[in-house]
């Protein structure tokens, strides 16, 4: 007979033999669930509120836009209080045309004093002497919505506002009183969308008459059927760019007498008594002209 012993037995412990994993773990469905349903769900959000952070985005840049033409439209009242007449500064009888311009004037008015200082005013815009100095970029000079570099090839700033050149050029300037018109029917200047100019370049001025939107010869602006003008009264109104060139020419005239006020009842498509501009006898809103701001 046969006897065990203590060493016959093994120290482990008994294992007993498990059934095979009938599949994956509920929660790893789980998560295979969720992140299938991640990846359908996330480019469904995107495609659908990219426009609305894209309208959004616009419309800050739109109000960034007219607050700086606003500050413009201000510190060129702010310039004609101190020497009775919107830039530029120099004698408009002088036998050649201004050496600056009116952007350059209006920099100790736009808290560029010391930009402004360090302009030799003796010497044209493009000497060599000046060329840093309008170099420079002038942020209240350009508009947020407008893409590409703010300098040109040769480095100088660019300038996303143009001046209305029946008023302010390179040959003349104009005070209120010559605005018979009145200064909230005549416009100083406005956006521009193509062909821009440095800042300091006397000629940075455009005709009205060459309507809006319509090349680089004339007023226009990145925003989708609208421009935006500067009004003598230092108020920005939007004006359609599909406006007529006559229109446009009208309001940018400082005495063609052909300014009328009329309300709604007359055909003005505005909900009260506004100053319009006259076209063919009728109010010049409906030809592409909506109320100051």
């Amino acid at each position: 007979m046969t006897h065990l012993r203590d060493d016959d037995f093994l120290d482990e412990p008994y294992d007993r033999p498990r059934r095979p994993s009938s599949g994956t773990p509920s929660w790893a469905l789980a998560l295979i669930v969720v992140a299938g349903a991640s990846f359908l769900v996330l480019p469904c959000l995107i495609v659908l509120l990219l426009p609305a952070v894209q309208q959004a985005r616009e419309a800050a840049r739109r109000t960034q836009a007219r607050n700086t033409m606003k500050q413009i439209g201000l510190a060129m009242h702010n310039f004609h209080d101190v020497n009775q007449h919107f830039p530029p500064g120099v004698d408009a009888d002088a036998p050649v045309p201004f050496l600056h311009s009116w952007m350059t004037d209006l920099l100790p008015y736009l808290d560029h004093a010391p930009l402004h200082a360090a302009i030799n005013q003796n010497l044209p815009w493009t000497d060599p002497i000046n060329h840093s100095a309008f170099q420079a970029v002038v942020q209240t000079y350009l508009n947020p919505s407008v893409p590409g570099s703010p300098t040109d090839a040769s480095g100088y700033g660019l300038a996303h506002d143009a001046a209305n050149s029946r008023v302010v050029s390179d040959t003349k300037h104009t005070s209120i009183r010559e605005i018979t018109d009145g200064t909230s029917n005549m416009m100083l200047a406005g956006m521009v969308d193509d062909g821009f100019k440095p800042w300091g370049d006397p000629t940075n001025h455009r005709d009205p008459a060459q309507g809006a939107g319509c090349g680089p010869q004339a007023f226009g602006s990145p925003h989708v059927g609208v421009i935006y003008v500067r009004m003598a009264d230092g108020s920005v109104r939007t004006i359609s760019k599909t406006i007529d060139p006559q229109v446009m020419q009208l309001l940018g005239d400082p005495g063609t007498g052909s300014r009328c006020r009329m309300r709604r009842s007359d055909g003005c498509p505005c909900a009260t008594a506004t100053r319009h501009r006259r076209v063919d006898g009728k109010c010049g809103a409906s030809a592409g002209i909506r109320p100051r701001s």
